[in-house]
């Protein structure tokens, strides 16, 4: 099977990760915090040389680093079976949309990908119940979810006021150990 390959920007791990991940449900995969990113264009099995053709066709100046502030959990994908936990952005959100649309088809494009032309939705996977999660998991996992609502702990009031620097831009593709990690990065570059 080939490995899948994205752009992204990477997001430091900083405090807020473990305070956020207190409490998982056991059998749900936290993400590890070196592999926390907002997912740019997800460009799948391609080849290596089409991934990186696809990272060169972002502008040569990449308009600045950015800060963003996080906002609330939400499932993704279906609703009552969610593939994945996220945070979404306050702060910061409606600039990371905004480059990921003008950006992302030039990338699919140079690298042969299937364009997303879902409205971008800028978001850090921060965990994943297996594949065949039983209908129990997925409930614990909602109650997690809405347990982690920022506006309900000091705690995590701090973390949502907390900016986080995103300064980089990056291809990945899957880790060589995706026991210990799932993805990495193969070149990456400031924004």
């Amino acid at each position: 099977m080939k490995p899948n390959w994205f752009v992204a920007i990477p997001v430091p791990g900083g405090p807020w990760f473990p305070v956020l991940l207190a409490d998982l449900p056991t059998g749900v995969r936290p993400s590890h915090r070196l592999d926390l990113h907002i997912t740019l264009a997800f460009l799948g099995p391609v080849s290596p040389a089409q991934a990186r053709a696809g990272f060169e066709a972002l502008p040569a100046e990449c308009e600045g680093p950015l800060r963003v502030t996080l906002s609330r959990l939400r499932g993704m994908g279906n609703r009552r079976r969610p593939s994945a936990y996220a945070l979404t952005l306050e702060e910061g959100r409606e600039v990371v949309a905004s480059r990921m649309a003008r950006w992302r088809d030039d990338v699919f494009d140079a690298a042969g990908a299937r364009p997303d032309t879902r409205k971008p939705l800028p978001h850090i996977t921060v965990a994943r119940p297996p594949r065949r999660a039983s209908d129990a998991l997925y409930a614990d996992g909602q109650v997690w979810m809405r347990s982690k609502a920022l506006s309900d702990s000091i705690a995590l009031e701090h973390i949502a006021l907390e900016h986080i620097a995103l300064e980089h831009i990056a291809l990945y593709t899957w880790s060589a150990d995706r026991r210990a990690r799932q993805f990495q990065i193969i070149e990456q570059r400031a924004l």
